[in-house]
């Protein structure tokens, strides 16, 4: 689990965006489209600060907890008797609508182990976009103060829990992996993943990350002046050599269209748009 404290500090969710602006009142970062620079063959070979401690700086977790809050406040008093306006790419809608359908056809609670899932975003996608009817009980792995965070802002949820390592994952069999931009920060991804497929779930569901079809790489992401991380750039084979290794096979994948610039890395090597991609264990 250390290596998931360690490195998911430099994990830089959507909403963080958001609390930079109200902290600073200015935007996140430089006004370009967020770049990736350079190719190493380690995250730990990408050279930026080691540790700037994002997740541990009390403000900036008040500020995260605060929109958690809002939303959570929002939620208390939505109703879904029309489809919600929301304006949002594919990657968050994909996990409701795999929930809903399983939900459906196994005609029970559906437990997701969501990686990385931060403060409940895509627990709350469900919320907001999945009638009552349909039941499911999220397992958040994260870090230790977002946990913390997480249990106390969700007491009031029984189907939602937060723990800091995949060790105390228990209460029965997972019927979706979820992992939601996180593998990407993670030094040994192929141990990890190994973790993930010996809860063997029926799905693996993978978002908003960047495959192709060469072999993987490091590289720097420069999502503001003042913070980038580190980032890998997976080769899509040797991922799906793991995901079949574990008993999976692909059956569907998307790309995001949200198109990226990179810098010092050659043309054939640049992927401009994140992907999605769902995993079967049969």
């Amino acid at each position: 689990m250390r290596t998931l404290r360690r490195i998911l500090r430099q994990l830089i969710p959507p909403i963080f965006f958001t609390v930079w602006r109200k902290l600073t009142g200015k935007p996140a970062g430089p006004q370009r489209p967020v770049t990736f620079d350079g190719m190493y063959p380690t995250l730990a070979a990408v050279p930026i600060q080691a540790d700037k401690a994002i997740y541990e700086n009390p403000e900036i977790l008040g500020l995260l907890r605060a929109e958690v809050e809002d939303d959570l406040a929002f939620l208390k008093s939505y109703t879904q008797c029309m489809p919600p306006q929301i304006n949002t790419s594919e990657s968050p809608m994909l996990l409701p609508q795999l929930v809903a359908t399983v939900a459906e056809q196994e005609k029970r609670t559906i437990r997701v182990l969501d990686f990385g899932g931060g403060l409940g975003t895509a627990y709350r996608n469900c919320i907001r976009m999945l009638p009552a009817s349909v039941q499911y009980e999220f397992i958040i792995v994260e870090l230790p103060d977002m946990v913390d965070i997480g249990n106390d802002v969700f007491a009031d949820y029984a189907n939602v829990t937060f723990c800091e390592d995949l060790a105390a994952v228990s209460g029965g069999d997972i019927d979706i992996v979820n992992i939601g931009s996180s593998l990407e920060y993670i030094e040994e991804y192929k141990a990890l993943l190994d973790s993930l497929n010996g809860f063997k779930a029926k799905h693996v569901l993978f978002t908003d990350m960047f495959f192709y079809g060469g072999e993987t790489y490091a590289t720097r992401q420069k999502n503001f002046a003042a913070a980038d991380s580190f980032y890998w750039m997976f080769g899509f084979p040797e991922i799906e050599a793991i995901m079949q290794a574990g008993g999976y096979r692909q059956i569907y994948a998307s790309a995001n269209l949200e198109i990226q610039t990179f810098a010092n890395v050659p043309e054939d090597r640049q992927i401009p748009n994140s992907s999605n991609v769902l995993f079967l264990r049969d």
